[in-house]
């Protein structure tokens, strides 16, 4: 009777193992049939009196990970980090005892295997202190020896089961945690399989998160089907290259942006299948009641905004990006509130002008929008209209890039100022497109 197991040929054509099912553990007694070696005797074949018995053994870890996708506490006032999430594992060992009545009582070591991202997203994190450089880590805890590193957990005595507490400190982690057992009655101890409900069940590690196709995004992240450096994007079209200069991995990690409503700092993990994204740095907040004025919703772009951290002195936005995660830095636009630099009779300008190459790998692009002059030039009741598309035409100048191309036209004149000029270099409009654009924004009724 194989009481599930079955048995399996080892040295040539003879039966020499016993494999137990995975469900199978406790005594279990087999009959052998023992027999000598041919060519050198030939007594007949005897069975075993008393049949052997012996144990078998089960050593496991929980996946304590399922349907998780890494996240951490943020402060809302002013973006930084606040506290780790948190997951939590078993280990078992079973059954309680052998066959001779032995204990089966171990040391359990749980281990990690962690990244080690920078930061905590993709634009924040410089304020965490050196201690948090994995990703992954177990704090101290009750019941362990806990290395310094924070990467492995000792039970501090023999134990049939044993719980564990993982940190986590970025909303990009991927590692795995397995365990190990040192079993007195059992020279050779063991390491803990994984009980999932994620197929193979027979693995000896549990993700952090779970990532079935090892594309270091978890596989419950709603856009994990792809690879790490896919960048696909197709909206807008533009003149059909894909993409934003961020990566599938980059944009599953995640920015901290802010609401331009309440200006409190949220995180933001962007679809990277469908519309191209775009950060925008408005450093003067108080001085634009829209962040970005017609840019949005006349570019096609998902736009963020910035007012404060989460950049640096070259706009970049992915600055907390990882070899073999990313494509390159990729950067934002600046928004400034100042008196255009070429010259006094502009209501804005963009450095970047019709020069930024494709996927906005451009360092300190800035567009200057001068609200004074514009509040001076323009009746009252047209001025937030105006502000608004001065600041989306500048903005577009500073994303004329192929990846980001528009059929927009933004033209309009108030009392016979030029306030823009022909649309963002892309195209030639139409005479329809140019009296639609026209219409939205007469100025002299």
């Amino acid at each position: 009777m194989n009481a599930g197991g079955q048995f399996v040929e080892s040295n040539s054509a003879f039966t020499t193992h016993y494999q137990a099912s995975i469900t199978q553990v406790g005594s279990v007694q087999i009959n052998a049939l023992l027999d000598d070696l041919p060519l050198i005797a030939d007594d007949p074949a005897t069975w075993a009196i008393p049949s052997p018995v012996f144990t078998v053994w089960d050593f496991y870890i929980s996946d304590g990970a399922a349907g998780w996708v890494p996240g951490v506490m943020i402060n809302s006032n002013n973006g930084a980090f606040v506290s780790p999430s948190s997951r939590t594992f078993q280990a078992s060992i079973r059954p309680a005892s052998d066959h001779n009545g032995k204990s089966l009582l171990g040391m359990i070591t749980f281990s990690l295997n962690s990244s080690s991202e920078p930061g905590f997203c993709m634009n924040r994190g410089d304020e965490l202190p050196p201690n948090f450089a994995w990703d992954l880590q177990f704090p101290v805890q009750d019941g362990y020896n806990v290395a310094v590193n924070g990467l492995s957990a000792t039970t501090n005595g023999l134990v049939l089961d044993a719980t564990v507490v993982v940190y986590n400190y970025d909303f990009g982690t991927h590692g795995t945690i397995s365990a190990s057992a040192d079993i007195p009655a059992v020279p050779l101890g063991g390491t803990a399989r994984r009980i999932s409900t994620y197929p193979p069940t027979a693995k000896y590690y549990a993700g952090l998160p779970v990532d079935e196709d090892s594309n270091a995004i978890a596989d419950p992240y709603a856009y994990n089907a792809g690879g790490a450096l896919d960048d696909n994007e197709n909206v807008p079209n533009g003149d059909g290259t894909p993409g934003d200069g961020f990566t599938r991995y980059e944009e599953y990690r995640g920015f901290i942006k802010q609401d331009t409503s309440t200006q409190l700092y949220v995180y933001v993990s962007p679809n990277p299948i469908n519309t191209k994204d775009v950060f925008v740095m408005n450093t003067s907040p108080s001085n634009f009641v829209s962040a970005t004025g017609a840019f949005p919703a006349n570019s096609g772009l998902t736009t963020h905004v910035l007012f404060s951290g989460g950049f640096d002195a070259d706009h970049t936005i992915n600055l907390n990006r990882s070899a073999g995660l990313s494509l390159g830095a990729q950067h934002g636009v600046a928004l400034v509130k100042a008196p255009a630099i070429s010259g006094n009779f502009l209501y804005g300008e963009c450095t970047a002008a019709n020069a930024t190459p494709p996927w906005l790998n451009q360092a300190q692009v800035t567009a200057w929008i001068d609200l004074d002059k514009i509040r001076r030039d323009v009746p009252a009741d047209k001025y937030a209209g105006v502000r608004d598309w001065v600041m989306a035409h500048e903005l577009g100048h500073g994303v004329t890039c192929s990846t980001m191309e528009t059929t927009l036209l933004m033209i309009a004149s108030c009392g016979g100022l030029p306030i823009g000029q022909t649309g963002w270099r892309f195209r030639t409009p139409s005479a329809e497109q140019i009296q639609t654009t026209s219409d939205r924004f007469d100025c002299t009724d």
